[in-house]
């Protein structure tokens, strides 16, 4: 007879290894002649690094790209020491290296095994993970695993972006010393400039057999606080910081190349390229128009090109727009992810869609903002996104219509330039949501959510619509001065 155990660990009780080791002796006991083997798993939490030890020391098969089958990477196992979860506490640690990859056991340094009952979920914080983090990255290592089962912190991964370079601020500009849960209130901006340089060229992957969201009654507080120690009050205050630190997370990372936000995985946006691109070619555009020669529009573009090469190779997030745009699918993860949800969306949706509330928008990247075209499209079909820029288009139009009407330049060149803004916005938006163009994170005018781009959208309008009256004046001075002139 042959036996195959598999069994996790028993939460603050025995190691998966033991419980392998007990219910082995107890069949071999009963059966003397049985076959058993043993194969510990672990769910991301305590005993993950112990399993995957034993699974990749005994799979000679598992190699990864930086080796042959006929070579296996060996498994290195490296021992270090770290900040336990509370203040002034240290932990010995060990994570594994294989290939190119670390495999890296949160609860090992800020787990609930290690407190041995001093809970305090306020207090604890996450920054020895990010220590063993930093250590693999020193090491040469790319690829990073993270189980992040079994944990005693409630400080959303902050002790850890701490410990990788992020500085948190408090409201007078001070950084907060040490970040742990009742700290999260406190933040009111997070600076990444020593934070980004040592996670570039890294990808992650968390172990996890959970879904919950960072905040709301399914969110990491409520579902998990009180396991960690977290009593009513407690569980509140957590909560409100959470909360907290979610609105600063979407105002860090809303402007960045970065595609994680709190809810979704893999969105973000890049305003800031997209913004550059539209002053460009507003800025081309009336120069041509003003000076009627067609080198400067030309030579424009060329400078241009270059500048856009040169970003290609200097900047990571120029790049990963460039990738996810040339092949979403096949680098869905991460580079693709939005652009890849974004065409599935508009295909799922074909040309009358799936009907207004019965799309699923919470499947899109950024889907209120950088993706609402996406959005609309699923609910209610291609047939009215392209009614949507046939609007778009005819907006356009009219401005053009009263720029050309307009006898004094100045006033030409305002109405062509707010003109050209609106339609060039119009245009990045759409182009990348389509992968027309790669995707600059721009908003779809009067469409997207957002206060700021509705107020300056309102605003370009009203100014047109202002001109539109001035021309009517300028018509009735043309013509009282023919008057007099007769």
């Amino acid at each position: 007879m042959k036996i195959l155990l598999a069994p996790d660990s028993f939460k603050n009780s025995m190691s998966a290894v033991r419980v392998c080791e007990i219910m082995r002796q107890a069949i071999l006991d009963v059966c003397p002649d049985a076959e058993v083997e043993m194969l510990p798993i672990a769910d991301g939490g305590e005993g993950t690094v112990e399993a995957m030890r034993l699974a990749l020391a005994g799979n000679a098969d598992a190699a990864t790209a930086s080796a042959t089958p006929a070579e296996p990477p060996q498994v290195k196992e490296y021992h270090i020491e770290v900040n336990g979860s509370l203040a002034n506490v240290k932990e010995k640690v060990s994570y594994l290296g294989y290939g190119d990859k670390a495999i890296i056991e949160m609860a090992q340094a800020n787990g609930l095994e290690r407190l041995n009952g001093r809970l305090d979920p306020l207090n604890a914080s996450t920054y020895g993970t990010g220590e063993m983090i930093k250590d693999a990255i020193r090491r040469g290592y790319r690829d990073i695993l993270i189980g992040i089962g079994g944990s005693a912190t409630n400080d959303g991964g902050t002790g850890a972006m701490q410990a990788l370079g992020a500085v948190f601020c408090d409201k007078d500009g001070n950084p907060i010393e040490r970040m742990c849960g009742k700290e999260l209130i406190n933040i009111e901006s997070i600076n990444l400039n020593e934070f980004l340089p040592i996670i570039i060229g890294s990808h992650f992957t968390v172990m996890s057999d959970v879904d919950n969201p960072l905040t709301g009654p399914n969110g990491a507080t409520y579902v998990y606080g009180s396991q960690k120690g977290a009593g009513e009050e407690e569980l509140k205050q957590l909560e409100t910081g959470m909360l907290h630190y979610r609105k600063k997370l979407l105002e860090t990372f809303s402007n960045t190349s970065s595609q994680i936000t709190p809810d979704m995985p893999g969105a973000g946006a890049a305003g800031g390229l997209g913004a550059a691109l539209m002053i460009f070619v507003v800025y081309l555009v009336m120069l041509y128009a003003a000076s009627g020669k067609a080198l400067y529009p030309i030579a424009g573009l060329f400078a241009g090109s270059l500048a856009a090469i040169a970003a290609y190779h200097l900047f990571s997030h120029v790049r990963d727009r460039v990738i996810a745009w040339k092949d979403p699918l096949g680098n869905y993860d991460p580079q693709g992810y939005q652009v890849a949800q974004s065409l599935f969306a508009i295909g799922t949706g074909g040309w009358f869609g799936m009907g207004l509330g019965q799309g699923m928008p919470e499947t899109i990247p950024v889907a209120t903002s950088d993706f609402i075209f996406s959005a609309l499209c699923e609910e209610l079909g291609v047939f009215f996104g392209l009614c949507l820029i046939l609007i778009c288009l005819s907006c356009y139009i009219m401005f053009l219509n009263v720029a050309m009407k307009f006898r004094s330049v100045f006033y030409k060149l305002i109405a062509l330039g707010l003109g050209t803004c609106y339609i060039a916005q119009t245009f990045l938006n759409i182009g990348g949501v389509i992968k027309f163009i790669p995707s600059t994170g721009v908003t779809l005018p009067l469409v997207s959510y957002g206060g700021s781009s509705l107020i300056s959208t309102m605003v370009m309008f009203a100014i047109v619509q202002g001109l539109y009256l001035l021309r009517e004046d300028e018509e009735k001075i043309i013509e009282k001065k023919r008057q007099r002139s007769r």
